[in-house]
């Protein structure tokens, strides 16, 4: 009985130093099939090995990751997230896992002319289902000032945009560069294309833990982590690894 109690004790704390989390597909940042399943996944896995942890993903459409995330006992959170108002009530943000670079894809024949977000009601914006963009444009969409056109994907996105089904679409940065020098389908017409100079905003990519003690836990040890690791060069190394210069 005595070393059933031991093996049983030493299982519960293999299985405590193990955290697991949901994400999407959604490169570079993360995806199942892509070198350390994403930068932003190896930049967590580093900071909680930091910290004696182990993190193990699971790749969801993202609504699903999202309701998985915040309602399974299996999950602890998802990443990686932008920072909104609206999803502090269910969500416990880690400090900054790194930056996005928010902005628009559009075909360079026809470059929108925007100084504020209100100039944008002048276009059609393709956006992606269930992403969080902006305060301002998720704000003045919902109210109907906007002319938006929702995806299921970046990809879709992308496509759409070059066919003139739409002006441009919100993107990150880096998932552009990432889809334009690695999928087939827009190696002949990627060149029509380019990232607008004027960024929506640049923002900070975070963990997402379950709002409850467990989460409080988990997220005060992955900011320690985060604090031992070197996010910079690590990010540096992973574009290398990709094989493309991040823009």
């Amino acid at each position: 009985m005595k070393l059933l109690n031991l093996f049983l004790l030493s299982v519960s704390l293999v299985c405590a130093q193990t955290i697991k989390m949901t994400s999407l597909e959604w490169p570079p940042y993360s995806g199942k099939e892509l070198p350390e399943q994403g930068l932003s996944v190896a930049i967590a896995k580093r900071a909680f090995a930091a910290m004696g942890y182990t993190l193990e993903m699971d790749f969801y459409p993202w609504r699903r990751a999202l309701l998985l995330a915040g309602n399974s006992e299996e999950y602890h959170g998802y990443l990686p997230e932008y920072r909104a108002l609206e999803l502090d009530s269910a969500c416990l943000f880690s400090h900054s896992m790194g930056k996005s670079h928010l902005g628009m894809v559009e075909r360079k024949n026809k470059p929108l002319a925007w100084e504020s977000v209100a100039d944008l009601g002048h276009y059609t914006i393709g956006t992606v289902q269930g992403y969080v963009n902006t305060h301002a444009f998720d704000t003045m969409a919902n109210q109907g000032l906007l002319r938006t056109e929702a995806s299921v994907s970046d990809v879709l996105n992308i496509k759409k945009v070059l066919s003139e089904r739409i002006d441009a679409a919100i993107i990150d940065r880096d998932v552009l560069a990432y889809f334009l020098a690695t999928d087939s389908t827009f190696a002949d017409q990627g060149n029509l294309l380019q990232f607008h100079s004027k960024l929506l905003e640049e923002k900070d990519l975070h963990a997402c833990f379950q709002k409850n003690e467990k989460g409080r836990h988990l997220a005060h040890i992955f900011n320690q982590g985060l604090e031992k690791i070197d996010i910079t060069a690590i990010t540096k190394e992973y574009f290398i690894s990709l094989g493309f210069s991040r823009p």
